[in-house]
């Protein structure tokens, strides 16, 4: 679909460089537009990616929680859309680490490795994102 997420953020990144044109505006609204472009720029670049990493991040966490013991998550109630899904799979993995006693720290160290993962490859936190290959 044209314009793409991405060409809309980065045209609004522009108009902003247009307004720090503005000989009136103080120094400190400058470094504020500066700092918003900059962010701009920063979700522009990873806008694309996004849809790859929800869906990589949506198996992942499946993964983990079908592989954790005595937790009653239903995941028959799920939502369609990915990017829904992706936020009650993130609350699962709360739920999950609330309710796992301390004695269960092979299960924790699970989640903490997939939340590790998740860091790398979440294309808002990075530049070139890092997904875990299968022997990780």
């Amino acid at each position: 679909m044209r314009p793409s997420i991405a060409e809309h953020l980065f045209g609004i990144g522009r108009l902003l460089d247009a307004v720090a044109e503005d000989p009136g505006l103080s120094e400190a609204s400058r470094r504020l537009l500066s700092d918003a472009t900059k962010q701009l720029a920063r979700l522009a670049a990873g806008a694309d990616e996004r849809g790859r990493f929800v869906d990589w991040d949506n198996a992942a966490t499946l993964a983990v929680l079908a592989d954790l013991d005595g937790l009653d998550l239903d995941l028959d109630l799920l939502a369609a859309d990915a990017v829904a899904r992706n936020g009650q799979l993130r609350q699962m993995l709360v739920t999950a680490l609330e309710t796992l006693g301390e004695h269960e720290a092979g299960a924790r160290a699970q989640i903490t490795r997939h939340l590790r993962h998740r860091v790398d490859a979440n294309p808002a936190l990075n530049k070139q994102p890092r997904y875990p290959s299968e022997d990780d």
